[in-house]
């Protein structure tokens, strides 16, 4: 259907996310593909001819091991707005002037050599912490 529409510029907004279409990019049906928002680094596809991202993500004077061109924004490509009702973000001090490093990341990203990795940097860090944050570890009966 892509390729019987004739369109010049197809855009995937989901790189290697839940539910993302880049296997049709891998047909290549449209003459210049791009890849932008859903992902924060290459699809891998040699099929994909550019990856819209940033400065900030990725500075000019830094390698990146990608197969698309790159195309750096002047800007972030995250946008975020706290809701209305959010409190107000205070400068928050860590037990004994540690450091709480943080990982808001789904379980089945945390394999043996992440534990070990996180391990040996907490061992490193006086006074360190890590808190993670995945859906897995939420409490069922917190709010009732």
């Amino acid at each position: 259907m892509i390729y019987d529409d004739k369109i010049d510029i197809l855009i995937d907004l989901a790189g290697h996310t839940a539910g993302s279409r880049l296997r049709v990019f891998t047909y290549k049906p449209a003459p210049i593909q791009v890849t932008y928002l859903g992902y924060c680094t290459t699809t891998g596809l040699k099929t994909m001819d550019y990856w819209i991202t940033d400065t900030v993500l990725h500075p000019k004077d830094t390698l990146e091991l990608a197969v698309e061109t790159i195309i750096r924004l002047p800007r972030c490509w995250l946008c975020y707005q706290p809701p209305a009702d959010a409190p107000k973000i205070e400068p928050k001090v860590c037990a004994n002037n540690g450091v709480t490093f943080g990982s808001f990341n789904n379980l089945s990203k945390m394999a043996p050599d992440v534990i070990a990795c996180w391990s040996q940097l907490l061992k490193e860090v006086p006074n360190s912490r890590l808190l993670l944050k995945a859906r897995l570890l939420a409490d069922p009966f917190k709010d009732k």
